[in-house]
């Protein structure tokens, strides 16, 4: 009887989420969608999303996509774990995002972009 013995590949796998651009401009509590690209040489198994350390979801298969809400303005930081089938885990480096919220309107509540300030007559 022959055997064959398939060999783990101890390669970690590689992960990323892309840089936040600009800045997260939420308005009134809109969700936000995060992704993670994550390759390896085994089957990759799970992302974990992490908002500024604390677990955020987990997704099983691709495309590694999940939502949030910010519920505060300030700076986000996000992360993703990628785990592959042999339990070779990688942590992306941190995305970060600002919310911008503090300019939001103090009667509404509502996201306004900042005025240009004008320059007095004269």
């Amino acid at each position: 009887m022959a055997v064959t013995v398939n060999p783990v590949n101890l390669a970690a796998p590689t992960v990323s989420v892309p840089t936040v651009t600009g800045t997260l401009k939420t308005g009134t509590w809109q969700t936000i969608t995060t992704n993670a690209f994550a390759v390896a040489p085994n089957t990759i198994v799970s992302v974990q999303f992490l908002v500024n350390g604390a677990p955020l979801a987990t997704v099983l298969s691709a495309p590694y996509t999940t939502s949030w809400t910010p519920l505060v303005p300030g700076t986000y930081s996000i992360t993703a774990i990628a785990t592959d089938s042999a339990a070779n885990a990688t942590t992306s480096a941190p995305a970060l995002g600002h919310d911008h919220s503090e300019h939001r309107h103090p009667a509404d509540g509502q996201y306004h972009e900042p005025r240009a300030r004008r320059q007095p007559s004269r």
